[in-house]
């Protein structure tokens, strides 16, 4: 759970210059979302065996951009995406699949964000209209997605003497998602995060690790200090502001 707030914190950080400039000001402040932002992907053709899985779910040109351990099961899991041309690691589609075919996360232009525990970002309950979200932006890091055998181990270490029956501690991971249309603009805008007097919206996608005595469990889940009505109704605000912004030629363009 600390991790996931130093992330939200960090995602305050901002500037109101350049893209190039404001990935070196991120970097000179070397904060979670500046590592998050420029994630080194893996960028590497999917595995035959993977990809018979993962065109299940894409049907265009598929990247694995992320492999590892997500859940102490000493077995790797596989981020594999269809790439949206030209846009800094946005996406069409993308999935987190294991060599089994269990379905972890996907993100998808049209039906939404899910996870193995079901929806978690329903388009059409946001207000969104067909068509109008092209692309989505992943700002990830590799750490917070992975979660190793050893990272199992040192978590029993330090937290495992409270576990006990069906106790259990949760490590936390975020894997930032933001909508852009077909200007390539953010969709909606939040104080979250400013660069100069624009405001960009984010939706943080938790990754809670249930680590117990002898296993982990890790799934997807929507981030929210409140219930799934206040939630829903502000981004629906945020979205008629983008579109009442868009209307008058206010393009929120991020780096």
């Amino acid at each position: 759970m600390k991790r996931t707030t130093i992330i939200l914190i960090a995602m305050l950080v901002t500037s109101s210059c350049s893209s190039q400039r404001f990935l070196e000001d991120m970097k000179k402040e070397n904060s979670v979302f500046y590592e998050g932002y420029v994630q080194e992907w893996l960028d590497e053709e999917v595995p035959k065996e993977i990809d018979r899985i993962a065109q299940e779910y894409i049907n265009g040109k598929r990247t694995l951009i992320w492999q590892g351990d997500m859940d102490a099961d000493g077995n790797d899991e596989y981020f594999i995406v269809e790439k949206y041309p030209d846009v800094h690691h946005a996406v069409t589609k993308a999935v987190i699949v294991d060599r089994t075919g269990r379905l972890l996360l996907s993100v998808d232009s049209v039906q939404g964000v899910k996870s193995a525990k079901g929806i978690i970002l329903d388009y059409r309950r946001l207000g969104l209209r067909d068509g109008e979200v092209v692309s989505q932006r992943l700002i990830f890091t590799a750490d917070d997605i992975a979660f190793t055998k050893n990272q199992h181990k040192k978590a029993l270490e330090v937290d495992g003497k409270n576990i006990f029956g069906d106790r259990y501690i949760n490590y936390g991971g975020s894997c930032f998602i933001q909508l852009l249309d077909e200007n390539n603009s953010c969709i909606g805008y939040s104080t979250f995060i400013e660069e100069g007097k624009r405001k960009y919206y984010s939706l943080p996608v938790f990754k809670s690790t249930m680590v117990f005595r002898e296993k982990v469990t890790a799934y997807f889940v929507l981030y929210r200090g409140g219930t799934d009505r206040v939630l829903f109704d502000n981004i629906r605000n945020f979205i008629l502001n983008y579109r009442k912004e868009k209307a008058d030629g206010i393009l929120h363009k991020v780096p």
